[in-house]
């Protein structure tokens, strides 16, 4: 973490932020995995009370404009999103057999 870097939460600022997949992946090329980020963005959106301008999901990343939540921080609000949907993609895998569930399992879903 660098230092004397400030950061100002609650700000009432609107954010642009990025997600990438790990390894540049396509997770995101298929509809099912497309879906099941909607859903997650969706209850982030109700749960942090933040408002999502627009977002953009492309194969490998995903771009999101949004308020500040008022409720913890951003960094918090995308925490919290990224183990619920890693959690959902990995059951959907499962359901398709060893195979890609091998493959989803053997690398991570995001970047930290």
């Amino acid at each position: 973490m660098p230092t004397g870097v400030q950061r100002f939460h609650h700000s009432g600022h609107t954010h642009f932020i990025t997600f990438s997949c790990r390894h540049r992946r396509s997770n995101f090329s298929d509809a099912t995995t497309r879906s099941i980020f909607e859903a997650a963005r969706e209850r982030i959106r109700r749960d942090y009370l933040l408002c999502i301008y627009g977002y953009v999901v492309m194969p490998d990343h995903v771009h999101l404009l949004l308020t500040a939540p008022r409720r913890q921080t951003l960094a918090d609000c995308a925490r919290s999103s990224m183990t619920p949907l890693k959690q959902k993609r990995l059951e959907w895998a499962t359901r398709q057999g060893a195979g890609a569930k091998a493959q989803f399992s053997s690398v991570a879903f995001w970047h930290g």
